[in-house]
């Protein structure tokens, strides 16, 4: 479980620097939020 939960830290870093570099913030919010409901289903 501690792996799953650190590459979903370095995917939603990746994503982040991605989105920021774009100056999409909110897009990148929204994705953020998205992802977080993932591993939350998954270990619910």
């Amino acid at each position: 479980m501690h792996i799953l939960i650190y590459l979903h830290c370095n995917i939603w870093n990746s994503m982040y620097h991605l989105m920021h570099s774009c100056k999409k913030e909110k897009e990148a919010k929204k994705a953020h939020q998205g992802l977080m409901r993932i591993p939350a289903l998954t270990f619910n």
